[in-house]
């Protein structure tokens, strides 16, 4: 990112790529025109990830949604994380980059919401939210089974969604209607900033906010999962044989796929997201030098960023049974899909909490 009119990495124009020269724009008298869309192979590799990733979170979608009368906390938020992941994947259709916009508010509500792709990385950033949210709900419910049962609802889950989206739009949007806008000497979108302490600032706020504090997240809880599930582990190799031993081993393998699965959705998210952000870091911060933009590796790089969307249903259908159950028994019709549990949630099963039920009992 630059300040004035430089090129941003995920900004539509690319001044390398050539498409300057064609000399194809439509300037009007409202002082717009618009350059040709080149279909070079890193814009095939992003409308092939908007495609998959559309296909994929729909279907996840319409799965949750057949299954919602039994739906928990983690079908919630995985919806959530779905429609994130759609609408961010129908946002990177490739569509013709702007050469000229207008000096006026059109035009910087333009550069706001299309020049920089806010919209679409808006909605990124709630997938990112969102598995964070998930994350946190596992660890909840594994290492504090009790406090989980008692305060967490469906209703106060929908509220967290409502909360997750509204600050994604603060803490991503306000900032972009802040910085960017249209550069009234080249009559193009860029930052705006009026020095490099400003735009070092920026460069760190969005580097904590996409990448850091959301793997930092991760990390300590899915570890925290971890050390619980093989303390369990050990607990219950240690329990009598018999019906309860056997019930308890059913909901266990449930919830350690249930674990599993978004241990390896998290680590897709690390991975995916890393390069592009540590590469988007380092050009706000002076480490990387601007020569670097639009390199093939800067390329590859957001490809990979923008393929995470599409990661997700791949690895539901692949890693998760109850959800390929349920895919089947969507195409099939089956009316058995309504009558069916949570797909990504199941009762959760550990000493504490049984020992604390039976007392109860």
């Amino acid at each position: 990112m630059a300040t004035g009119a430089s090129p941003l990495w995920n900004s539509s124009i690319d001044p390398s790529s050539g498409i300057f020269e064609t000399g194809d724009g439509n300037d009007t008298a409202s002082g717009w025109s618009w350059l040709p869309l080149v279909w070079n192979w890193w814009v095939i590799l992003q409308l092939m990830s908007a495609v998959l990733g559309m296909a994929g979170n729909l279907l996840v979608i319409l799965v949750l949604y057949q299954c919602r009368a039994a739906s928990r906390s983690t079908d919630i938020l995985v919806g959530s994380l779905a429609t994130a992941d759609f609408l961010a994947s129908f946002l990177m259709i490739p569509i013709p980059p702007h050469q000229t916009v207008p000096v006026s508010r059109i035009g910087n509500v333009y550069c706001w919401f299309v020049g920089n792709s806010t919209i679409m990385w808006i909605c990124l950033t709630a997938s990112t939210f969102n598995l964070v949210a998930i994350s946190c709900d596992r660890y909840f419910a594994i290492v504090h089974p009790l406090q989980f049962m008692r305060y967490v609802t469906k209703g106060r889950v929908r509220v967290s969604v409502l909360l997750i989206w509204a600050a994604v739009f603060i803490l991503v949007g306000l900032p972009i209607c802040i910085s960017y806008g249209v550069d009234s000497d080249k009559r193009t979108c860029g930052f705006l900033f009026e020095s490099s302490t400003a735009k070092a600032v920026y460069g760190w706020f969005i580097f904590l906010l996409r990448l850091i504090i959301p793997t930092m997240i991760l990390v300590v809880t899915q570890s925290a999962i971890a050390i619980v599930l093989h303390r369990e582990s050990k607990a219950f190799r240690k329990d009598v044989n018999g019906a309860m031993h056997s019930q308890r081993s059913v909901h266990l393998e449930a919830r350690d796929h249930v674990i599993k699965l978004m241990l390896i959705v998290s680590i897709a998210f690390i991975i995916c997201w890393s390069p592009s952000q540590i590469f988007f870091f380092g050009i706000n911060i002076g480490f990387i030098s601007f020569e670097y933009l639009y390199t093939p590796t800067q390329r590859i790089c957001k490809v990979l960023t923008l393929c995470n969307s599409c990661l997700n249903p791949i690895i539901y259908i692949a890693r998760h049974p109850h959800f390929r159950v349920a895919v089947k028994e969507l195409f099939n019709g089956s009316k058995a899909m309504k009558n069916r549990g949570p797909i990504f949630e199941h009762k959760t099963v550990n000493r504490e909490s049984s020992v604390t039920l039976s007392t109860i009992a």
